[in-house]
């Protein structure tokens, strides 16, 4: 443990020793090159630190031998005894040649690059779509507040009055909704009602948001009248709050269930009137 610490303070110098001098500096048996550099077969060097070209060793190294975006040959008449670290290029090493450590390599080219740049696009890719889809999601809150307005007003009082059995009956919707639209998915005829209920469910659901926007908005500005920053403020939480990790995953159930319960008490008292 103590030679690898040893090995490691030895690095950290080193690199520090090349960010402070000139190219082409060589003493105290260190090489720090930024050109291609050789190890003879008769030389024994302590370090070798090689930055933006390539290595080749031929001779006796005794500690740490390390290339940063070139590749590394070693010969069969090379001893290298500490570490050998390649990063943004390849290595090279003859059957015969002597590394009595670990070799690292970490190369940049081709696929590993190009795997490198994909998963980076997607990543931006999939953030940029996110933020476009929360920003319609907002707009359409504000939206449907600003249009609706008192209309929204009875699903403020379901909501206020009887959080608890609207989130049950939600779950209980929505597990019946599943089985149903499973079953119904099986025929050719049942796709467009799943459709059809698709919709209605996910108009109900953005009814419900907008209600809760409202709702929120006024709690965190502390306004009951009406103003066009509450519904702004509040849809802008929930869906920041959606889109957190793990907990927006729960939070967008717990809001879907709210829609499910809403619709479902929306139908049965449509139903009533109808009675």
């Amino acid at each position: 443990m103590l030679k690898r610490k040893r090995k490691l303070t030895a690095i950290m110098v080193l690199i520090i020793m090349f960010v402070f001098t000139v190219p082409g500096f060589a003493a105290n048996q260190n090489i720090i090159e930024r050109k291609h550099t050789n190890v003879s077969k008769n030389q024994s060097i302590e370090n070798v630190v090689v930055i933006g070209n390539n290595a080749t060793i031929e001779g006796t190294v005794r500690d740490a031998v390390i290339v940063i975006n070139g590749d590394l040959t070693i010969k069969q008449s090379a001893q290298i005894q500490g570490l050998v670290m390649v990063l943004g290029g390849e290595i090279h090493q003859e059957h015969g040649a002597r590394v009595t450590d670990n070799i690292l390599n970490l190369s940049f080219h081709h696929e590993i690059l190009n795997s490198l740049l994909l998963g980076l696009s997607i990543i931006i890719g999939i953030w940029i779509v996110k933020f476009g889809l929360s920003i319609l999601l907002i707009l359409l809150l504000f939206l449907t507040v600003f249009l609706a307005n008192k209309r929204l007003d009875p699903i403020q009082h379901q909501i206020t009055e009887s959080p608890k059995r609207l989130i049950l009956i939600g779950i209980a919707t929505s597990i019946l909704f599943f089985a149903v639209s499973i079953l119904l998915t099986i025929t050719v005829i049942g796709i467009p009602i799943v459709v059809i209920l698709l919709a209605i469910t996910l108009g109900f659901l953005v009814v419900s948001l907008a209600t809760l926007s409202k709702m929120v908005g006024a709690y965190l500005l502390r306004n009951k009248e009406d103003d066009w920053k509450i519904p702004l403020v509040g849809a802008s939480a929930l869906v920041a709050g959606i889109n957190f990790p793990f907990f927006g995953g729960v939070l967008f159930m717990i809001l879907v269930w709210f829609s499910m319960g809403i619709m479902t008490l929306s139908v049965f008292k449509w139903m009533k009137r109808k009675i």
